[in-house]
């Protein structure tokens, strides 16, 4: 049985520019987050996502019917 031909390599692809702005963005911001959970743990990491979303919930949402 005659051995099949090699198929053709792929053609890599280049990256556009907003991917690699992107894997920048990634880059950047991981230094700070790899901190963040070194200092509060990686189980917590989830309060550190919530809390602002939470504050601005109970400002707009809870103040007012304080006050009133």
């Amino acid at each position: 049985m005659p051995n099949p031909p090699p198929s053709p390599e792929p053609k890599q692809q280049r990256a556009s520019p907003l991917s690699l702005a992107w894997a920048a963005l990634g880059n950047i911001l991981d230094i700070p987050m790899r901190a963040l959970q070194a200092h509060i743990g990686a189980h917590r990491m989830a309060y550190a996502f919530v809390l602002p979303n939470l504050l601005v919930f109970g400002l707009f949402s809870f103040w007012p019917m304080i006050l009133n």
